[in-house]
This record gives C-alpha cells, structure tokens and sequence, in this order.
C-alpha cells in the first residue's frame, strides 16, 4: 500500500492515463504480489524458522538427505529414528522448507496431509511391505545382473544354493546408516555360511566410496541400483529380502526396527536348518 497510495494520487484522470504510468502501475502490483506470496510461504508454519520457503522437488538430483528437523503439519517434532514410520503413511505427504544460497539448502521436513485420494491409494500400495503384503513373496526374484563397487561382474543366479540377504539403501537415508552396525555384526557372525549379503544402492560409485571414507558397512554394495529397485517393487527404505537357495523371495521388511538383526537372525537360523 504504500508504494501504491502516491502512485494513485499522480494519475491523470480516467482515460488519460499514459501507457508508461499503467506499466509501471502493473509492475508494483506485481511486485506487492510476489512480496506477499513470498511471505505467505515463509509463515506458512509457524513452527519454521522466519524465512523459510517451499523447496521445489526439480531442485533435488538424486536422492535427497533426510538430515533436517522433522516436524508433523501441527508441529509435532519428529525423531530421526521415527521418520520412516510417518513416511509409510499413505494420508501423509512430504514437504521440504529451505533458503536458496547459490543452491538450496534443506532446512526442514514437514508431514503434510495428502488430500488426493489417487495418490493415498497408489502409495497404500507402494507401501505393501510394510504391511506384509509383498507380490514378490514366495515367487522367483527379478534377476540381477551388474557390476558391484569394485567393478566386479555380479549375477544373482550364480548364486543359487546359498541364501541372499539383500539390501536397498541410499547415502541420504539416515534409518539405512542407522542399522548398518548391526547389518556389519549379521556379516560377521555368518562368515564361512552359504550367505551372500548384497547391498543395491541408488547413489554412484564415486558417492559411496567417499561414504565409506567414514562409514563402515561390509555388506557387498550394487552403485547406481535405482533399476533394481524398481524390478523389486522397492519404493521405500531400508527394504530388506532374503531370497532363498532356490531364487525365492521368502522375506521382505521395510524401514527401519531395532528389532531388525534379530528378526533377519530368525529368518537365517530357521532356513538353514
């Protein structure tokens, strides 16, 4: 209002109104419209800090680092360890809060309610792991065939006869890094078994070797898996499978459970029997 009020008392009277004065007339409104539109954005969620804005999903590439605070649309905070809990909620929706510094920087995540009723019934069935409603079980796993992180040719098949325990993770999962230490002791503590412990990640070769600069994980890691993932139905993460000695899909868990190694432990002893 203020850039506008002097502007008003200075126009001519009605139909002499020069072309440059309604431009420049236009342009501020414009301008006053972006400024609230901007500011409806930042104060969107009072429980944000000031001046943070939608963060476009066409600026991400790749997988996105789920490192920021989380919150719930009323502002419920959320644990890193419970993220995934709300990510498989099928009425929920993800959103990402940020400022723009050169790129975009992550600041938060909020839960928002998903109002389209297509999409809660697409992810109801994306989500069908979490809900021990897997299509893969007790049916031939998709075949895998690729390089692995040391560039060694690997193919699924050839190793028919020994269990597979197979993991889908990514760099940004903070629920994947959190059960790693146990998925290490699972390695360790089934040397010398017909066990092949595979990791498919979606990030490249490059991205995990500078990971595990500072992470430690042994499972034997598939780069760029986003293929496999998608030949496997995997839309969430961690998703775990144990594929028996016949190339059957005979387990499958998705996100993260303290309860994880046990329930993997259970699985191995009663197939090895």
């Amino acid at each position: 209002m203020i850039l506008i009020s002097p502007l008003r008392r200075r126009l001519p009277s009605k139909g002499t109104v020069s072309s440059r004065e309604a431009i420049m007339k236009k342009y501020i409104l414009f301008l006053l419209m972006f400024s609230l539109t901007s500011m409806s954005y930042a104060q969107e969620y009072d429980f944000l800090d000031d001046g943070l804005v939608r963060i476009p999903m066409t600026a991400f590439e790749g997988p996105i680092k789920l490192t920021a605070p989380a919150f719930l649309y009323d502002g419920t905070a959320i644990k890193s360890k419970n993220l995934s809990d709300y990510m498989f909620k099928p009425e929920l929706k993800i959103s990402f809060f940020g400022v723009k510094e050169g790129t975009w920087k992550l600041k938060a995540i909020v839960f928002e309610k998903e109002e389209d009723q297509v999409k809660i019934e697409q992810k109801r069935r994306q989500y069908n792991r979490r809900n021990s409603e897997d299509p893969l079980l007790n049916k031939p796993s998709p075949e895998i065939e690729t390089v692995d992180l040391s560039g060694e040719a690997l193919k699924l098949s050839d190793f028919q006869g020994k269990l597979v325990i197979l993991n889908f993770w990514f760099i940004g999962c903070k629920p994947c890094i959190m059960e790693m230490p146990e998925l290490n002791e699972l390695v360790e503590e089934y040397k010398g078994e017909d066990i092949v412990f595979l990791a498919v990640a979606l990030d490249n070769a490059s991205s995990i070797k500078e990971f595990l600069t500072k992470e430690k994980f042994d499972y034997r890691i598939i780069p760029e898996g986003r293929s496999i993932a998608n030949d496997y139905d995997v839309y969430a993460y961690p998703t775990h499978l144990i594929i028996d000695t016949e190339g059957k899909v005979i387990f499958s868990q998705t996100g993260y459970s303290s309860n994880l190694k046990k329930t993997l432990k259970k699985q191995i002893k009663d197939l090895l029997k």
